[in-house]
């Protein structure tokens, strides 16, 4: 991982046989898609890198409604905050909500659990990565 970037996370279980990741070198993540229903099933990200446009593998499963962020040019993610919970005995995060330097994205997932939260004091986020298959989820942050 480069100098200027500092790694949070992770919040969740510890499974998971799926890593990803999505930091764009000389890019930006201009979508979020959450499927989510009781618990967040699954994310994927739109992405620019060198001037082209990508998207992301869905990391995850297809149970949920889909729920789509659109990042504007001017949009910073400073904020990511949910809650870890267990569903049939596997620890997992059970909701998620973005915060942007412009407005609130969320809550995805409606079950309880335990709270946690990282805002993001000097800085933005600029990618995420962790596993699927219950294993936690974590972000990189640029200070």
């Amino acid at each position: 991982m480069a100098n200027n970037y500092v790694e949070v996370g992770p919040w969740g279980g510890s499974g998971g046989a799926n890593p990803w990741s999505i930091i764009p070198n000389d890019g930006r993540i201009t979508r979020i898609n959450v499927r989510s229903g009781a618990i967040v099933d699954a994310i994927y990200f739109g992405y620019t890198e060198g001037g082209i446009s990508y998207e992301t593998a869905i990391f995850g499963g297809r149970n949920g409604s889909l729920s789509t962020i659109d990042i504007a040019d001017d949009e910073e993610i400073i904020e990511i905050n949910g809650k870890v919970g267990t569903l049939e005995n596997l620890n997992l995060v059970s909701q998620l909500t973005f915060v942007t330097n412009k407005q609130t994205y969320g809550p995805y997932g409606t079950n309880g659990g335990t709270d946690f939260s990282c805002p993001i004091a000097k800085g933005k986020v600029v990618g995420f990565f962790g596993r699927y298959g219950c294993l936690p989820g974590r972000y990189w942050c640029r200070t």
